[in-house]
């Protein structure tokens, strides 16, 4: 669910893009932050949106957590995979020793 979230967030470069403070070269459209993410964006009065970027580390966690169980699930695939593939190389073997 999180991990939805999060891949659905788009990295905008703005190195070529002159700031007041010249400091941020990479975030996020407020706008698009706002349909995925709502409480991470405020709106002041005039109109203009500001992304609360401390309001996307729970949904980065919980992303990486997710993550992790995938990771977790796919190493276990993997070992039972590689026990299956070599009990299947031992027959093989034994099978082409009896018939030689």
């Amino acid at each position: 669910m999180y991990n939805h979230k999060i891949a659905d967030l788009k990295n905008k470069d703005t190195s070529n893009k002159p700031t007041a403070s010249n400091s941020l070269k990479c975030g996020f459209l407020a706008q698009e932050v706002e349909t995925i993410i709502p409480e991470a964006v405020a709106t002041n009065k005039s109109g203009k949106k500001f992304i609360n970027y401390q309001a996307i580390t729970p949904y980065l966690v919980e992303a990486l957590k997710e993550q992790q169980s995938q990771i977790a699930k796919q190493d276990q695939q993997i070992k039972l995979l590689q026990t299956q593939m070599s009990e299947i190389q031992q027959l093989i073997k034994q099978q082409s020793t009896k018939l030689k």
